[in-house]
């Protein structure tokens, strides 16, 4: 554990958002770093965002609709 104090200061909120972790198989991440350094990407949350908004809206296009 580092000896100092690390991330933002108890209290501050900058945004409504949250830290999640998850798993990207090795090749895929070294693709998207490589596609980041060179800016073809934005930064990556707004990527993962959009990229979860559009996962969402296909479930929700694919749900069958209540009649």
């Amino acid at each position: 554990m580092p000896d100092r104090k690390v991330g933002r200061p108890a209290g501050s909120k900058v945004s409504d958002r949250i830290s999640v972790i998850f798993r990207v198989d090795r090749t895929l991440w070294d693709e998207f770093l490589m596609a980041e350094e060179s800016a073809l990407i934005g930064d990556r949350t707004t990527v993962i965002n959009a990229c979860l908004r559009d996962v969402l809206a296909g479930a929700r296009h694919l749900q069958p609709k209540a009649s």
